[in-house]
């Protein structure tokens, strides 16, 4: 996932979140852009497959 992909995904959920879900969000979004191979979204999306 790149940078542009997390904001897309917290532009979106902003209108479903509120402000103490959209923090945790954010940081899931940044853990998966710091460390894509160890990632929860990387890992969930693994997982469908």
């Amino acid at each position: 996932m790149n940078q542009e992909t997390a904001n897309y995904i917290m532009q979106r959920m902003s209108k479903y979140l509120d402000n103490s879900q959209m923090i945790k969000l954010k940081d899931t979004l940044d853990e998966s852009l710091r460390r894509p191979e160890d990632g929860i979204l990387e890992k969930s999306s693994q997982e469908l497959l």
